[in-house]
């Protein structure tokens, strides 16, 4: 059986009013959402990951947290609205 983990990442976070979205916002040095991936690729039950983002934020995201981070597992892109 195949398990997939999809991850909601398309807050904005307008109301901490931090000029970043919610999911880049850096908790002890590493974006809100690259804690979140690590958590799911280093599960032996999840086989894939997918990340769902707003368009503006699809290359954002990319560079800044899957490429910067080099997370392995299967990553998949689901642009929300």
């Amino acid at each position: 059986m195949k398990t997939v983990a999809v991850i909601p990442s398309a807050g904005k976070g307008e109301r901490m009013e931090k000029g970043v979205s919610k999911p880049y916002l850096l908790l002890a040095d590493k974006p809100i959402l690259a804690h979140t991936l690590f958590a799911f690729e280093q599960s032996p039950l999840v086989n894939q990951i997918i990340v769902l983002v707003s368009p503006p934020e699809v290359e954002n995201c990319k560079h800044a947290v899957i490429e910067a981070f080099q997370f392995k597992k299967g990553i998949g892109w689901r642009r929300g609205k």
